[in-house]
């Protein structure tokens, strides 16, 4: 039977190395008090899609950009949204997540992967003691993949990505990004690929109308979407993939053949290709 033939994990990285050898040291982190349009900002200002939340230096919590989204009217926490005359003001624990799994700092980088591959999240804060240290992130394995691989991209990558049409509303793109946990979102015409979308691109469009409601949103996906996407064909190395998505400070690339969406290979699919 056929089988993947994996990435080897020690043909770029030290298993026994500690996961603080690739993480980035400290974290840009927000108080489970501040507002959400405060966390909004510094989402937007920082580039980062998720932000620790942390209180007394002790780990506290986790937002992301999708936590937002489903409080603007994307999702189940819209309920809130309504309770307030001033939503944007409300403190940020009213979204968060508290339960946060963390990585301790003396964990060796061959655990670390494995609780990558298991939980599939993105990124961990990194704790010593309680305390946060730094954050490890699919980011800081990608960047350490160098090379060609000798693997093609059909091999890892998504097939069947969930994807928005170009007629979907900007409300039926959050809905989708935040009940799949999706963290881009390509976007097509008649099968074809025109665009991308990410959570940020809808906070952007949101902070100029003061986070209102999605729910009174009537425009659709071409008034959001990037057009100049970065794409991969099916028979190109992961390693070129992986170089392109550093290059471009992206976290996936839509896999296409003849501008026909196919598939996503993401930070994530590269990640679970590690063995």
């Amino acid at each position: 039977m056929f089988r993947r033939k994996g990435l080897e994990f020690k043909k770029f990285f030290s298993p026994k190395a500690k996961v603080l050898s690739i993480a980035s040291r400290g974290a840009v982190t927000c108080s489970e008090n501040d507002s959400i349009g405060k966390v909004a900002n510094l989402m937007l200002e920082r580039g980062f899609r998720k932000l620790p939340v942390e209180e007394d230096s002790k780990l506290r919590g986790i937002v992301t950009a999708t936590d937002i989204l489903n409080y603007c009217g994307a999702g189940d926490q819209y309920q809130e949204f309504l309770k307030r005359k001033n939503p944007l003001q409300a403190q940020v624990k009213t979204i968060m997540s508290a339960r946060v799994e963390t990585i301790e700092a003396d964990l060796q980088l061959e655990k670390a992967l494995e609780k990558f591959k298991n939980l599939k999240r993105g990124s961990h804060p990194i704790t010593r003691k309680g305390m946060l240290v730094g954050v490890i992130a699919d980011w800081d394995f990608l960047r350490n993949i160098r090379g060609r691989v000798g693997i093609p991209v059909a091999e890892l990558m998504s097939k069947r990505p969930a994807h928005a049409k170009e007629s979907y509303s900007i409300l039926d793109a959050a809905n989708i990004m935040v009940k799949g946990g999706y963290r881009r979102l390509p976007v097509t015409k008649w099968g074809i690929l025109t665009g991308i979308m990410v959570p940020s691109d809808i906070l952007s469009h949101l902070k100029p109308e003061g986070l209102l409601s999605l729910r009174k949103e009537k425009r659709t996906v071409p008034h959001l979407m990037e057009r100049d996407v970065q794409v991969v064909g099916l028979e190109e190395d992961v390693g070129k993939a992986a170089r392109l998505m550093v290059s471009s400070r992206v976290g996936g690339l839509p896999v296409v053949e003849d501008t026909e969406l196919i598939g996503i290979i993401t930070e994530s699919d590269i990640i679970q290709g590690l063995v």
